[in-house]
């Protein structure tokens, strides 16, 4: 990922919260030469990330290659209406992003369903459906483990302006994406 240094997070405490807050992800392999890109749930569980793709996905033999995992925090747009001479700026966008990428582990069948209670204790309180139809489901997918060896983020938050423009940028987005305005004022 491109970082320019005021955008660079190295800090592997806030990388986790970023990935915590943010489960819904994207698991990118190469696959046959191409980049091959599956969306999905993950979880990070003792430091490494957990996650299952249905078996007939590529990525259910994604064992012993490496693979990144991309987390997309807020986002949004940024107009150069919010500066205090738009003419001289373009629209922008300002986000929060993290890419964790490892070697990928296949998880043999009472890990995949380990894996997959974790997930649904995270989200919800209990299992809604059947021990002996949660047994079919875990056999219908293939769990994976993503074993980090870099950890990297990026908070393009407008860093690179006047403190003024930093100010009204925070004031748009409070209005459109407040979330990522809690980031700049955090930032």
């Amino acid at each position: 990922m491109y970082r320019p240094p005021y955008t660079r997070v190295d800090d592997p405490a806030l990388c986790w919260e970023i990935v915590d807050a943010h489960p819904f992800a994207t698991l990118v392999s190469i696959l046959d030469g191409e980049p091959f890109a599956t969306h999905l749930p993950v979880i990070r569980h003792e430091e490494v990330l957990e996650m299952h793709v249905a078996r007939p996905n590529p990525h259910a033999e994604l064992g012993g290659q490496r693979a990144t995992v991309l987390f997309q925090g807020p986002n949004a747009y940024v107009s150069p209406t919010w500066y205090g001479r738009p003419a001289e700026h373009v629209p922008t966008w300002n986000y929060v992003a993290v890419h964790v990428a490892g070697r990928v582990e296949l998880l043999d069948e009472a890990e995949s369903a380990a894996a997959m209670d974790r997930l649904v204790e995270r989200f919800e309180a209990t299992w809604t459906v059947a021990p002996p139809v949660r047994s079919q489901l875990a056999r219908a997918v293939q769990g994976l483990r993503l074993v980090p060896d870099r950890v990297e983020a990026k908070l393009k938050l407008s860093q690179n302006r006047e403190e003024a423009d930093v100010r009204r940028v925070a004031e748009g987005l409070r209005r459109t994406e407040p979330a990522l305005a809690t980031w700049m004022r955090r930032v």
